[in-house]
C-alpha cells in the first residue's frame, strides 16, 4: 500500500561524499509490477534467424514475428516517472491528464489501479467514464482488465475480499454469511458509465477515484 524503497545507484555530491541514492516506488507501482500480469512479448533468441538471413535476399527484410505470453511486467522508467506524477497529483490535490501513445500499456496500469484502490479501501467507488460504455467494456479494456486484476487477487492472494456483485459494468466488493442477506466486509464499488447522453453520469457517485 505505501510502496518500497530500496538502494540505487552511487551517487557523489560536489564535495566528492559518496552516498548510496534511495528510490522509492508507490504502492499502486509495487503492486503493478507485483500483481498485475499482462500480455507481453516473450524474448526470443534469433540466432538461427540472422544466420538465414545473412546473405539471402528474398529473406534479407524478414523479422521475427513477436510471440506474447502472460507474465509479470518489467521495470520501466516511464512508468516509473508516471505512477510518481500520479502520487504527487493525488497527494496535492490535482486532477491529472495524461497524452499518450495508443498501446502503450496505459490500460493495464489504470486497470490495476482501479483494482488496488477498491481492494485497499474500504467503501471506496472508483468510476470510470467514457462515452461510449465499450470503450471500457468491451474486450481487453480498462474494466474488464480491472475485473481480472481483482479475480487474480481474490485467487492468488491472502487479501481476498469476496464479490457481493460480480457483472459486466459493476463490481462490488464484500461477502454475505450463508443463510444472510447482510453485506460485510470492504463494500467498495467499481463502475463503469456512460456519459453518451449523459453528462450527470458521474454525479451523486461520490468517487475516491473518476478515470475519464
Amino acid at each position: 500500500k505505501n510502496g518500497m524503497t530500496l538502494p540505487g545507484r552511487l551517487i557523489r555530491d560536489k564535495n566528492g561524499v559518496e552516498t548510496i541514492q534511495k528510490v522509492h516506488i508507490t504502492g499502486e507501482h509495487y503492486g503493478f509490477l507485483n500483481y498485475a500480469p499482462i500480455y507481453r512479448t516473450k524474448d526470443q533468441d534469433n540466432t538461427e534467424l540472422k544466420h538465414l538471413t545473412k546473405d539471402s535476399r528474398l529473406l534479407k527484410n524478414s523479422r521475427t514475428v513477436a510471440k506474447k505470453e502472460m507474465d509479470f511486467p518489467s521495470f520501466f522508467d516511464g512508468q516509473y516517472h508516471y505512477f510518481n506524477a500520479k502520487a504527487i497529483a493525488r497527494d496535492n490535490g490535482l486532477h491529472m491528464m495524461v497524452m499518450k501513445a495508443r498501446r502503450k500499456g496505459f490500460s493495464y496500469m489504470e486497470g490495476w489501479d482501479a483494482a488496488d484502490t477498491i481492494n485497499l479501501n474500504r467503501a471506496a467507488t472508483v468510476l470510470l467514464v467514457a462515452h461510449d460504455l465499450k470503450y471500457l467494456t468491451k474486450g481487453n479494456q480498462i474494466f474488464g482488465m480491472a475485473k481480472s486484476y481483482l479475480e487474480f487477487l481474490e485467487e492468488k492472494t491472502d487479501w481476498r475480499r469476496g464479490f457481493l456483485k460480480n457483472d459486466k459494468d459493476s463490481i462490488k466488493l464484500g461477502y454475505k454469511d450463508e443463510g444472510s442477506l447482510i453485506e460485510k466486509g470492504y463494500k467498495s464499488m467499481l463502475f463503469a458509465v456512460s456519459a453518451m447522453n449523459n453528462p450527470d453520469c458521474a454525479v451523486g457517485k461520490d468517487a475516491l477515484k473518476i478515470k475519464f
